[in-house]
């Protein structure tokens, strides 16, 4: 039998899968020369298990991990991982904005947020992916059929 994941492991490997499933418009689309920026907060549990996982590109383009303050500029940013405290997630949510928006992924959490496009839900043993079609159009890209049909879609 084998090991046990932990469940941090899982989180960095879902959402490491969930960007091959989203396309960024020309100007912005991660390439072989342009990196996929993901951004974390600053002490997030994902830091060390992603990682490992940005040493596999996504789609050629190499991955590139930033650590966020509550101060830090979100807009160099493809996608913005949130977890931990209510009030640092806000703090970070408060600095989105504009066309260039980050995918916003969050983990399960009390804190609402119309900017979340991707959410983590623990059911039971696994995880289920809730995607808001609003945010998904404020960060200005598109999200595969594959991953639409995986998950349960808002339209506001």
């Amino acid at each position: 039998m084998g090991a046990a994941v932990e469940e941090s492991e899982l989180k960095a490997a879902i959402v490491y899968n969930l960007l091959l499933f989203v396309d960024w418009p020309a100007e912005r689309a991660p390439s072989p020369t342009n990196a996929l920026v993901l951004c974390l907060r600053s002490g997030s549990e994902l830091q060390a298990p992603l990682e490992k996982l940005a040493l596999r590109p996504v789609r050629e383009a190499r991955i590139e991990l930033r650590q966020l303050s509550p101060q830090s500029d979100v807009r160099p940013c493809h996608v913005l991982y949130c977890d931990g405290p209510e009030g640092e997630r806000a703090a970070l949510y408060r600095r989105i904005a504009g066309p260039s928006a980050p995918v916003v992924i969050a983990d399960e959490s009390n804190f609402a947020s119309e900017l979340t496009a991707i959410q983590l839900r623990r059911k039971e043993s696994k995880f289920a992916l809730e995607i808001s079609m609003a945010a998904v159009r404020h960060a200005g890209v598109q999200v595969s059929s594959k991953l639409l049909r995986m998950a349960k879609v808002t339209q506001e």
